[in-house]
């Protein structure tokens, strides 16, 4: 494998993580968000 394919392969993962930490970011907020308007 070539540098640039291990730097292409990097960048894909990280952007790939940071997408799948923001979902999981908004839903937990979602359901944050959800249990302060039932009390």
């Amino acid at each position: 494998m070539s540098v640039a394919e291990a730097i292409t392969l990097m960048l894909a993962f990280g952007s790939f993580l940071l997408s799948l930490v923001n979902t999981i970011v908004t839903l937990v907020k979602a359901i944050q968000d959800n249990q302060k308007d039932r009390h």
